[in-house]
C-alpha cells in the first residue's frame, strides 16, 4: 500500500541502510504521488533506485485508468503486472506487505510462476491479517495460498506463529518484525511531567478493526470532570468526526478532530498529552501507540494487539477489552486521577522502547529477512 505511512517508513530504512540497489513497487492500490527519495524525507543521496509502477499519464488519469481497470477486470489485472515486472526484473526477492491487499493479489498467478529457485517470496503481516482474517471462513482459503507459496513470513506479534500452524505453514516464520522499524535510540525522556498536562489523545479509526465509538462511549462514562481537558482525535473515520461534533455540542467539552496532518506534529500532541487511548478487534504493533509512549503519554491500548510486550498492565498502562467500554472508563479514571502512576510509567516505558522497538535492532531483523536462503 504505497499510501501508507508503515510502508513508507519500511522503505526509508532500507533505502537509508543500502540494502538493495533497486527497489521495484507495484502498488497494491492506485498511486496518488510518485514515491521519490524526495517525496519519502531522505535529503541524502543514495544509490538505491525506486522504481514504481505507473501509467504514463498524469494524476488525475492514472486514477481513473486504475479504477476503471479495477471495475472491469477486479483487481486481478495487478496480478498480470507483477507476472510481467517479475519477468522483466529478475528480482533476488518478492515482497508483500500486507496480506488483503499485497499478497491476495499473486494467489490467481502462483502456480505459473515456474522459476521460483532464484527469488525468495516474502510475505509480511500487518497485525490483524492472522489474527482477525485468519478466523474468517471468507478469507481462510486465500490464506492458505498465501501461506503455501510464501518462503517466509514475517508478524509483528509471536503469537500469530500458532496460527500459521493451523493453517499449516511449513516454512520460514518470523516475528516480532515491525513493519515501522523501530525509534533511534537513546531516546529522550520527557522533562514535562504527564501529570501536568491537560490533553488526551485518541485514535479516531472506526472500521474493519478500529473501535474509536468504543473510546467516545467510555469517555462519556468517566466520572471525571473531563471540561478541564482538551480533547483531540487523530485519524478520524467519518463516523467519528460526527460523534465528536455531537459530544462537543452536547457535553461542551473542549474536544475536536485533528486534520490530516504529519506524523512529526501528532508527535507534538502526544507531548503534551497525559492520556493516549487507541481501540481496536485486532491489531498488531500500534504504531501510534509506541510513539506516544515516547512522548511520555501514559497509554490504553486494546488487547489482541502487540500492547502486551510494552506494556506492563496497570503499572506502564492498560491493556482493554475494546468492548468493555465501563472497565475502559474506571481506567481512564484511574489515569487521570493517579499522578505517580503516570508519572512512574514515564521512564519505564522509555527502557522498554529502547530494548523492544529500537531502530537498530529493527534494522538487524530486515537485514536477516533479506539474507539469501
Amino acid at each position: 500500500m504505497v499510501e501508507s505511512s508503515h510502508f513508507q517508513s519500511w522503505l526509508r530504512a532500507t533505502i537509508r541502510e543500502q540494502i538493495f540497489d533497486q527497489i521495484w513497487i507495484i502498488p497494491s492500490d492506485y498511486p496518488r504521488k510518485k514515491l521519490t527519495q524526495k517525496t519519502l524525507g531522505l535529503v541524502e543521496d543514495f544509490d538505491c533506485k525506486l522504481k514504481i509502477f505507473h501509467f504514463p499519464v498524469n494524476k488525475k488519469t492514472n486514477r481513473l485508468l486504475f479504477k476503471g481497470l479495477d471495475l472491469v477486470f477486479g483487481k486481478e489485472w495487478r496480478a498480470i503486472v507483477i507476472f510481467k515486472y517479475m519477468k522483466v526484473a529478475k528480482p533476488q526477492f518478492l515482497h508483500f506487505h500486507e496480506l488483503q491487499h499485497g499478497a491476495y493479489l499473486f494467489n490467481p498467478i502462483y502456480k505459473y510462476f515456474k522459476d521460483r529457485t532464484k527469488v525468495k517470496i516474502i510475505s509480511s503481516t500487518w497485525g490483524s491479517d492472522l489474527l482477525f482474517y485468519g478466523k474468517l471462513q471468507s478469507h481462510k482459503s486465500q490464506i492458505s495460498k498465501v501461506l503455501l507459496w510464501s518462503d517466509v513470513v514475517t508478524a509483528e506479534r509471536t503469537d500469530d506463529m500458532l496460527i500459521c500452524d493451523e493453517f499449516n505453514f511449513k516454512n520460514q516464520f518470523l516475528a516480532p518484525v515491525y513493519i515501522t522499524v523501530g525509534l533511534k535510540s537513546p531516546l529522550r525522556i520527557p522533562t514535562s511531567r504527564p501529570s501536568n498536562r491537560k490533553m488526551i489523545m485518541i485514535k479516531g479509526y472506526q472500521d474493519n478493526h478500529g473501535r474509536a465509538l468504543n473510546a467516545l462511549s467510555a469517555l462519556e462514562l468517566v466520572q471525571s470532570d473531563l471540561k478541564d481537558y482538551e480533547i483531540w482525535v487523530f485519524s478520524a473515520s467519518e463516523a467519528v468526526a460526527l460523534q465528536v461534533e455531537f459530544l462537543k455540542s452536547s457535553k461542551g467539552w473542549n474536544i475536536g478532530v485533528i486534520s490530516r496532518t504529519t506524523n512529526q506534529e501528532i508527535k507534538k500532541y502526544f507531548s503534551q498529552s497525559r492520556l493516549y487511548i487507541g481501540l481496536a478487534i485486532s491489531d498488531g504493533l500500534s504504531t501510534s501507540m509506541v510513539e506516544a509512549m515516547a512522548e511520555g503519554t501514559f497509554p490504553i491500548q486494546s488487547m489482541n494487539s502487540a500492547a502486551g510486550v510494552f506494556i506492563e498492565d496497570g503499572v506502564t498502562g492498560f491493556i482493554v477489552n475494546p468492548w468493555e467500554t465501563k472497565l475502559i472508563a474506571q481506567r481512564i479514571d484511574q489515569a487521570l486521577n493517579d499522578d505517580s502512576l503516570v508519572d512512574n510509567a514515564v521512564e519505564l516505558n522509555i527502557r522498554t522502547l529502547e530494548n523492544k522497538y529500537s531502530y537498530e535492532s529493527g534494522i538487524a531483523k530486515i537485514k536477516k529477512l533479506y539474507e539469501e536462503s
